[in-house]
């Protein structure tokens, strides 16, 4: 079994953490995605996209809904002046709320098809897809196959049913951004220098 990537390597050699090694092709493919979609920052086709910012540990905390939040809106997927106890919360701004906490969060080995998700939800498809693609895009949420009538369908879940491997996944896409960043920066500086 894959242990969680902590770096560029790792993660390449693990395919959904079932250790086997992707074949060359496929990683040549996915370095070139990997290259676009780094480079497409504020697209709608982003791979990856965390906000990163000075924190301490939410470990004073007691209650799940607190920490769940403060650390939903410190990595960027819940607005700052978010609030799931006002008025609006029941409306469509509640629901990336709801959707990670009551659904992925507190229901993590559960997978669930979209439809199901916008019933719980009481919202739309695409509504459920925007979001879940935000979620995806921190690499917590993996697409599983799941039985539904005798019918193999597409669902959705916490990474291995598990947040603290789902987030290694997330730290190995912060360290290839930090390293993507530490290239530009010295290409960057090698061009100023070579303009002198």
């Amino acid at each position: 079994m894959c242990q969680f990537p902590r770096s560029r390597a790792t993660l390449l050699e693990c395919y959904d953490g079932c250790g086997v090694a992707l074949p060359a092709q496929k990683e040549a493919q996915a370095e070139r995605k990997e290259l676009l979609d780094f480079t497409r920052i504020n697209g709608l086709d982003c791979m990856f996209h965390l906000n990163v910012v000075s924190n301490t540990p939410l470990t004073p905390l007691e209650h799940v809904d607190d920490v769940a939040l403060q650390f939903l809106k410190q990595i960027g997927y819940l607005p700052e002046n978010f609030e799931p106890r006002k008025k609006g919360s029941a409306s469509e701004e509640g629901i990336p709320y709801k959707l990670f906490l009551d659904c992925f969060l507190r229901n993590m080995r559960r997978v669930w098809l979209v439809e199901e998700l916008a019933v719980q939800l009481k919202t739309t498809k695409p509504t459920v897809y925007r979001h879940l693609n935000k979620l995806k895009g921190f690499d917590l949420v993996e697409e599983v196959e799941a039985k539904r009538d005798g019918h193999t369908k597409k669902g959705y879940r916490i990474r291995y049913g598990d947040l603290g491997k789902a987030w290694s996944f997330t730290e190995a896409n912060v360290e290839m951004a930090m390293d993507n960043y530490r290239k530009t920066v010295e290409h960057l500086q090698k061009l100023i220098e070579e303009e002198k």
